[in-house]
């Protein structure tokens, strides 16, 4: 496993590398968390459990859950050394009202009745714990790309405060990040999936929204990313992804990046 302090682990040997994407949303989750003491957490969703390496290392304790079995699968090893966090297809076992933290990332747009979900999460969730989560933004921007993950929508700032403050959440602080390179990859990567639909015969119209064989495979499949790594993964490519996380940062409290982020806190004590 390779690991920077930039983009996080890595294990391109198994074929799974930070997307660029991916990068900036760590960069923008751990600044969220930056002033949080470490406790116990659950992440729904939680894929090869990378971000969960992260939080490992900065004392956080707790569980990751993931039906995917090949995210389970690379989650396992990226958390092979640490016996603070452990990873799971479900939360069997893990206390309700527990937790101190619970976390999601671009977890919820795959899920068609997202409301139900989110307070069956909060279940396992403190009185007065905190949620942090993002969604994809901008139900306009609705893409091939979304469909080719197996997502049901997009949300809009409105969706996302209706959502958290239905389920009794108290919004502390909502944004968005990833501007402005995000933008421009979000860009790419559309067309990108275009051509690869096209070369495999396959048509955007015939993919079912919310298709779970392609929920399966998103965030799990990096062929693409594994084959670029050595040029954005490398000294430069690090320098470049620091500016643009730096960059992202005067954005946060705008709608201008690609997906929402918010955090939280459950009713309570």
């Amino acid at each position: 496993m390779n690991y920077t302090k930039m983009m996080g682990a890595a294990l391109p040997e198994r074929q799974w590398v930070p997307s660029p994407t991916y990068i900036l949303r760590r960069a923008a989750i751990l600044d969220w968390l930056r002033r949080e003491p470490p406790g116990r957490v659950i992440e729904f969703g939680c894929g090869p459990g990378a971000l969960l390496h992260d939080l490992s290392k900065r004392g956080f304790h707790g569980l990751g859950v993931e039906q995917s079995p090949k995210s389970l699968a690379l989650s396992r090893e990226f958390l092979a050394d640490s016996n603070n966090i452990k990873v799971a297809d479900s939360p069997d076992g893990f206390s309700p009202g527990s937790a101190d933290y619970l976390l999601s990332f671009e977890v919820l747009e795959h899920i068609e009745y997202d409301d139900l979900a989110l307070r069956e999460w909060l279940t396992f969730l403190k009185p007065g714990g905190t949620i942090l989560l993002s969604v994809p933004a901008h139900s306009q921007r609705w893409n091939i790309t979304d469909i080719n993950a197996g997502h049901f929508r997009r949300y809009d700032r409105t969706d996302v405060i209706r959502l958290l403050e239905s389920a009794g959440l108290k919004i502390e602080r909502i944004g968005t990040y990833g501007w402005p390179v995000s933008r421009l990859i979000e860009t790419l990567r559309e067309r990108v999936t275009r051509s690869s639909l096209q070369a495999r015969g396959e048509s955007a119209a015939e993919i079912q929204k919310g298709d779970a064989n392609r929920t399966m495979e998103s965030g799990s499949d990096r062929s693409i990313e594994t084959r670029l790594f050595r040029y954005y993964g490398n000294v430069l490519g690090q320098f470049g992804f620091l500016v643009a996380a730096q960059t992202q940062r005067l954005f946060y409290n705008t709608d201008l990046g690609i997906s929402f982020i918010v955090r939280a806190r459950k009713a309570g004590a």
